[in-house]
């Protein structure tokens, strides 16, 4: 892994053997790998496929973005500065709403050619569905350290199934470190609130804006211009997302053009952790048809 400058006023990024396809766009609670190894080495192996680190995040230095919009733009800039105006990309949970305005907002020296939203939603609208668990999602997401039982409740169901799943996602992050990949572990943001919190805080605002109907409109939002995504977009989740709830998924998929919808089963928030080869697959099969 290595980092890219920017431009002299902003931050750098740490981005994985820089290539043209694929970008990877996790959750800001990210180890090295952003969306898990499996899921990682799968599109490496098959595919070729950059997982960008946002700016505060991972080994990428720089000030977390308050805003979805900031965000997106700043993997604008990054992917532009390294010679990519032509690629696809894939998010996950608060990714997939960065994804989102990579693709509604791109400028014209860039072509965004499809899309893969996960366990995501659109911004506020309507249509939009809020989490029933804010309470939950609040006190296991501000964890001091992210432990696997708040990695469970958050992306797991509480089944026997679900304890088997998370335990072995759980195993596999753990499985990079220096001795395995030559890389130092890379921690959560904000673990250990050694930054008093502010990078989750931060991520947090960002969230809350994308979801309140006065600060999500124009350029800012994605809800009312869902019909803007001409480009194939493959939208996937669990079927029952404990943050995010699925029917979000259907609503993005009914809004834009060309849209398809794949709900995995007995699985949650975490379903590409669930079943990291299958969902692999699908993805691969999506940008490859």
């Amino acid at each position: 892994m290595y980092r890219l400058p920017m431009e002299p006023s902003m931050p750098t990024a740490a981005l994985e053997q820089p290539q043209e396809l694929l970008a990877l766009l996790g959750p800001f609670q990210v180890y090295n790998g952003s969306l898990g190894p499996s899921v990682d080495q799968y599109y490496r192996g098959a595919s070729k496929c950059d997982s960008l680190r946002y700016p505060g995040a991972g080994r990428s230095t720089g000030q977390v973005a308050s805003t979805i919009r900031q965000m997106a733009a700043d993997v604008h800039t990054f992917l532009g500065l390294i010679g990519l105006t032509e690629f696809d990309v894939l998010g996950f949970s608060i990714g997939g709403m960065v994804t989102q305005l990579v693709g509604l907002n791109a400028p014209s020296t860039i072509k965004v050619r499809k899309l893969v939203l996960c366990g995501t939603g659109p911004s506020a609208g309507p249509e939009s569905v809020p989490t029933q668990n804010m309470a939950g999602v609040l006190e296991h997401s501000r964890a001091k350290h992210m432990e696997l039982p708040q990695m469970r409740i958050l992306f797991f169901p509480l089944t026997k199934e679900g304890e088997y799943a998370a335990q072995g996602y759980w195993e596999r992050i753990h499985e990079r470190g220096v001795e395995s990949s030559g890389e130092e572990h890379v921690k959560f943001l904000s673990d250990g609130l050694t930054d008093g919190g502010d990078g989750m805080n931060t991520m947090r605002n960002g969230i809350t804006e994308f979801f309140t109907p006065e600060t999500s409109q124009g350029l800012n939002g994605s809800y009312d211009r869902l019909a803007d995504l001409k480009m194939p977009v493959l939208v996937a989740n669990g079927h029952d997302d404990y943050m995010l709830p699925t029917v979000n998924s259907w609503v993005i998929q009914q809004k834009v053009p060309n849209g398809t919808l794949i709900v995995y089963p007995r699985s949650g928030h975490g379903f590409l952790f669930h079943f990291p080869t299958q969902f692999g697959r699908d993805v691969l099969n999506f940008l490859e048809s």
